[in-house]
């Protein structure tokens, strides 16, 4: 069979447009627009709650430790104004390349593109990803704060503030299903 230039050429845009997702999907790697920031107002409870049940679906461990989801809780009560300030719940202000819907988030001044989420559950999921390729979810499986408090500083790529105050606060938030001591 001979191809033609013009068919090579449309071949490659396809594959530089396109990208495969885990479960086999095809998803556009073009830049996605601009969303409008919507606040998504939520609790404290409720985040703890959906954290147990993100960290599940990152880890697959069940139940998970209550360090495994109370610390990755201080670190979204940190990046939220303790869920004040929760925008298309991103509950971690989670950044993108654009290749995700975004939202500029506008109680931050630099030049970020946070990603919209259709639900708390995505922007938990993204969040643990993102803490679990830095090790933070092994350092809180380890009861290691240290080590999260290291994974902290690379999810924010300088210096994160301490949690231990936040960690203290919220700690008692426990739900009551899906969490082991």
């Amino acid at each position: 069979m001979k191809v033609d230039n013009r068919t090579i050429l449309l071949l490659v845009a396809v594959l530089v447009l396109t990208t495969r997702k885990k479960d086999g999907a095809v998803q556009k790697t073009s830049m996605q627009p601009e969303v409008p920031a919507k606040p998504t107002p939520t609790t404290a409870a409720d985040v703890a709650s959906v954290l147990v049940s993100a960290y599940t679906t990152v880890r697959g461990d069940a139940p998970p430790a209550r360090e495994s989801w109370a610390w990755p809780h201080a670190l979204s009560a940190n990046e939220t104004a303790e869920w004040s300030q929760v925008w298309n719940y991103n509950i971690g202000n989670v950044t993108t390349d654009g290749r995700d819907p975004w939202y500029s988030n506008p109680h931050v001044t630099a030049a970020l593109r946070f990603r919209a989420f259709e639900s708390l559950t995505g922007g938990a999921v993204a969040m643990l990803q993102i803490l679990n390729r830095f090790g933070g979810l092994d350092a809180a499986d380890r009861g290691d704060f240290e080590a999260f408090q290291a994974a902290c500083d690379k999810y924010l790529g300088s210096t994160y503030p301490r949690l231990d105050q936040l960690v203290a606060k919220y700690k008692a938030l426990v739900p009551r299903e899906g969490v082991r001591s």
